[in-house]
């Protein structure tokens, strides 16, 4: 079987039941763990008001992450588990970051025109960034794939 097919049938095997258990508590587990590090952090940024609504649905970015470096070939279960880790740590890093710099803006703005121009690019980033650092944590298995993909078929020798 093609790397390439195993890739994407790995890809939807890892990722249903993953989004099937962050709807089903998932979420709820990761925002009390996120807010207890965003309040805080929050409070001493200075900011007066906290409100996540917005944001909240975007957070989920962690799910495909997950499935991507799951699925990807050839990179071993060292590799596959520092990726894992590593990317799941910047990715909570990121959302603090996501979430502080809009909360900051909304709160300035509302839910002005000013606030959108910000939060579509920023919320098109945040869905770019699991892909972006799949790119980079898995590339030597992201690097056979690409391959697969760009490979030119042997031409039949005549004789």
């Amino acid at each position: 079987m093609p790397k390439l097919l195993k890739f994407f049938l790995l890809l939807i095997a890892f990722s249903l039941p993953l989004f099937y258990l962050w709807m089903e508590g998932g979420q709820t587990i990761y925002q009390k763990i996120f807010g207890a590090a965003v309040v805080p952090l929050a409070k001493a940024l200075g900011e007066k008001t906290l409100n996540l609504f917005v944001v909240k649905g975007h957070l989920m970015n962690l799910i495909p992450f997950t499935a991507l470096i799951l699925a990807t070939p050839g990179l071993g279960w060292k590799r596959t588990i520092i990726g894992l880790g590593a990317g799941l740590v910047i990715l909570f890093g990121w959302h603090l970051f996501f979430c502080l710099i809009l909360n900051h803006y909304q709160t300035l703005w509302g839910h002005d025109r000013r606030f959108y121009r910000l939060f579509i690019p920023a919320v098109s980033v945040n869905s770019a960034v699991p892909v972006m650092l799949w790119f980079i944590l898995a590339w030597k298995g992201v690097r056979q794939l690409l391959g697969e993909i760009f490979s030119r078929p042997k031409e039949p020798q005549t004789g």
